[in-house]
């Protein structure tokens, strides 16, 4: 099975710091180019009509090597134009397919730097135990050198790509995973489950509830939350980002104090970020970890267009009325903090690897419904935290009973209707390769 790996990786020596930096900005340089020709043609075609070119990987008119402006491009392999070319038509083959949007150019300046190295640019070795050694560069130009940590082996990869956020730099590949014993498929699995009766598939269920209180309540009594040590070093990050956001306010915007204020802000929200991953990564595996649990049912949310900025409403004179921005933005924020759609993520592929099912359940009238008896009214929940059905008089905590009917609507889906599997699109074929050398 391939999977995805990322490393934080540091560099070694000044001067492969400055490599990344300069090849990726050279890679962008010719992928912006090549987007900027193709929306030119673009333009041109619909006002006067014709035929347009083809997309092709052709980069050399793009630069002039007389040109002094020119001049620190020729310290950089030719390969990496090479790949920036690539990512121009991978982009606009990704388009046509419906996978992405249309490419646009990306900026460099001030912005995070990303680098695309493919086999003949870099070399993986093993120095130790658990750390690793990518040495990147050519026959003729030396490039740099990044020492990595990984907590698993790993086949070599056919290519890698360096992101930087920030300060830091991070590495990420795909490789070949070995399993003992290889997981059922997603049509293997639905095949033996429908064998199953209801009663069998509900032993075997679980349904997941979020909310803004509790992030993850479970259907079999477990809850999902941030520790207090977590919420409170929160609220210490968010209230030292305010500050420096102050700071950068009155300072020169670009000056070297400004700066500091914006790197110092940026660590703020880099740590809530880490701080959120993580609450992901460990939900997730307690969720998909129980052996007991085959089939996963969770609310089918639009997260994006729950935490959209609410429409501005005019008046007849053209004067604008309120509209609830301010409570919106904060329900927002919570439900963002909360890190659903990032946990639902990881939930997905860490079910695909342990080979089992999860079903998505429309979400509307969940948190009104009755698990006893079925009994769907606005009055069944009065309050946040309780609910308490007004047709059998059952009593239970208001997000349990929702992951309760969750559970049984999955599995409701499940035995009627029946999941098929989804068909997935794949934009790039890897090569298998040996493990990584040893130092």
């Amino acid at each position: 099975m391939i999977t995805g790996r990322k490393y934080r990786v540091k560099a070694l020596g000044k001067e492969s710091r400055e490599m990344f930096f300069t090849w990726s900005a050279a890679q962008m340089l010719i992928y912006n180019a090549l987007v900027q020709e193709r929306m030119y043609f673009l333009g041109f075609f619909r006002k006067f009509g014709g035929k347009l070119p083809p997309i092709d990987q052709k980069y050399s008119h793009l630069i002039n090597r007389e040109d002094g402006a020119y001049a620190w491009m020729h310290k950089v392999p030719s390969q990496i134009f090479r790949n920036g070319a690539v990512l121009h038509k991978k982009a606009w083959s990704n388009y046509f397919a419906g996978i992405t949007r249309q490419p646009i150019p990306k900026r460099v300046k001030g912005a995070d730097r990303s680098l695309w190295l493919t086999q003949e640019l870099f070399s993986i070795k093993q120095v130790s135990k658990n750390w690793y050694e990518l040495s990147v560069g050519t026959k003729t130009i030396s490039g740099g050198r990044f020492l990595f940590k990984a907590h698993r082996p790993f086949t070599e990869p056919v290519s890698v790509h360096l992101k930087s956020s920030g300060t830091e730099i991070f590495i990420s590949f795909s490789c070949e995973e070995e399993f003992q014993q290889y997981p059922e498929t997603k049509a293997e699995k639905i095949a033996r489950l429908s064998q199953y009766g209801k009663d069998e598939l509900l032993n075997i269920s679980v349904g997941i509830d979020r909310g803004v209180v509790t992030p993850f309540q479970l259907s079999d009594g477990r809850r999902f939350d941030y520790s207090q040590t977590q919420k409170d070093r929160l609220k210490a990050s968010e209230r030292r980002k305010k500050h420096y956001q102050r700071m950068m306010a009155r300072r020169i915007k670009g000056s070297s104090n400004w700066k500091k204020a914006k790197e110092k802000a940026r660590c703020c929200s880099r740590y809530a970020a880490y701080v959120r991953r993580d609450f992901a990564h460990k939900t997730s595996h307690a969720i998909v970890g129980n052996e007991s649990v085959e089939i996963i049912g969770i609310e089918d949310l639009k997260i994006k267009s729950m935490t959209a900025r609410p429409e501005p409403k005019k008046f007849e004179d053209e004067e604008f009325l309120p509209n609830g921005a301010n409570a919106k933005a904060g329900l927002n924020k919570a439900i963002l903090e909360k890190a659903w759609g990032l946990t639902e993520r990881f939930i997905e592929y860490k079910a695909q690897r342990a080979g089992k099912l999860i079903i998505k359940v429309p979400a509307p009238y969940t948190s009104q419904t009755c698990s006893r008896c079925g009994c769907q009214a606005k009055t069944n929940r009065k309050s946040q935290a309780l609910f308490r059905c007004t047709h059998c008089g059952f009593t239970q905590n208001a997000d349990r009973n929702a992951a309760e009917v969750i559970k049984a609507k999955a599995v409701e889906l499940f035995h009627s209707e029946g999941i098929k599997p989804k068909e997935v699109r794949r934009t790039m074929r890897l090569r298998h390769k040996p493990a990584c050398a040893s130092a």
